[in-house]
């Protein structure tokens, strides 16, 4: 009879810690939704529509396909645009700021968040440009606001520190550049 009481007390304060744990889950994060895509120059707008979305929820794009989020974390909207194949995951918004894990593609920041890229991680409260080139594993900022910008191996970003200068509309994406640049956002 002993050995039994010893694992049930394991079993019923495991089980009691897991309720907790969930019960004390952080608030989701809400998004509201701006699908808009590039079709031969032109950009159609859809309806946007406000849903939540959660940790570890991809946002992405695919060819020809360029998008807009507008997630709100504590009352602070962060605004991101997405250039065709993108993949950005929702990694934790319990904090003051979301973070977010870019996967691969070419991403504009605005506000407050933090984007991790493999080792890297980059904390944002301006507007920055943030494109990874996942199958060089390079990843190049350039600050928007200012004329500070750099590529980095995300394999070993404290030894690779590189100084570029950036021009977002005489890059190959110019196109995304000035969409992005130029949306607003309805309220």
């Amino acid at each position: 009879m002993r050995r039994f009481i010893i694992p049930a007390i394991i079993f019923v304060l495991s089980l009691g810690l897991l309720v907790f744990a969930r019960l004390n889950a952080p608030e989701q994060t809400s998004a509201r939704l701006f699908n808009m895509t590039a079709n031969h120059g032109l950009l159609a707008v859809e309806n946007p529509s406000r849903r939540v979305i959660h940790r570890g929820e991809d946002l992405k794009t695919d060819t020809n396909e360029w998008r807009a989020y507008k997630i709100s974390v504590n009352g602070v909207d962060t605004l991101l645009w997405l250039d065709e194949n993108t993949i950005l995951t929702l990694e934790d918004s319990s904090g003051p700021m979301p973070k977010f894990a870019l996967r691969q593609g070419r991403v504009v920041v605005q506000n407050s968040a933090s984007i991790m890229v493999r080792n890297t991680e980059i904390k944002n409260s301006g507007t920055v440009s943030l494109v990874f080139y996942s199958w060089l594993d390079k990843l190049d900022v350039a600050y928007l606001e200012t004329s500070e910008s750099y590529t980095l191996d995300t394999l070993h970003p404290e030894t690779s520190h590189v100084e570029t200068t950036f021009n977002p509309f005489a890059s190959s994406a110019s196109d995304f550049y000035k969409w992005a640049l130029g949306t607003q956002f309805p309220n």
